[in-house]
């Protein structure tokens, strides 16, 4: 089965770096497209033309910081971004991971030779984190929804805790029904006392 291409984005105006970069993936089965900016206004570019599947961007640039990358796409941007630099360092390294970043490392021909499986455990990881904010999404959109059907439903509903066997929300029309304030008939339905309609 052939494999999907990958679209990388690679900012750095060292051109030696983005040929050892180059060099590292040709070996790699998986096709790989590459696209080239050598600073942010040519990197923004090509972002707006094709986002791209992943980015290797260098932190200091002709006109700026990689980081800025994240001002305009922030935590949000829909693809892994990962920083490199010459002269890193641990507070640099935290920056990054919290201005965005997916990953940070420090530039060396070993960490330049390993860039295929750095970003090949970029896309995974972040194939990962995708699945988990979609059911996050999917999770707060259900509790929206139920809400929404809680308050405003004509019928009385009562939520139930079934071990401590006592309600633990009612909605206005179930308080309108007993005839008490929805914290009223709460603070009476503790201690696995349940006010039953009708009585």
């Amino acid at each position: 089965m052939k494999q999907q291409e990958i679209h990388l984005l690679l900012v750095e105006d060292d051109e030696a770096h983005v040929a050892l970069i180059r060099h590292a993936f040709q070996s790699e089965k998986r096709p790989i497209r590459f696209s080239v900016a050598k600073d942010l206004l040519e990197a923004r570019s090509l972002i707006a033309a094709s986002s791209p599947d992943i980015a290797i961007i260098d932190y200091r640039l002709p006109d700026g910081s990689g980081l800025e990358i994240f001002s305009e796409n922030g935590r949000d941007a829909s693809f892994p971004i990962i920083i490199m630099t010459s002269h890193g360092d641990e507070a640099l390294a935290v920056k990054s991971m919290r201005s965005g970043a997916f990953d940070y490392i420090k530039k060396s021909e070993e960490s330049f030779r390993n860039m295929p499986h750095i970003c090949e455990t970029a896309l995974r990881e972040w194939a990962h984190f995708l699945k988990e904010k979609a059911a996050e999404r999917a999770v707060r959109e259900s509790e929206a929804r139920f809400r929404k059907i809680f308050q405003h439903s004509n019928d009385a509903i009562f939520l139930v805790d079934a071990v401590r066997n006592e309600i633990v929300d009612a909605n206005p029309v179930a308080c309108e029904m007993l005839q008490y304030a929805r914290e009223e008939l709460l603070s009476k339905c503790s201690g696995g006392i349940i006010v039953k309609a009708g009585l």
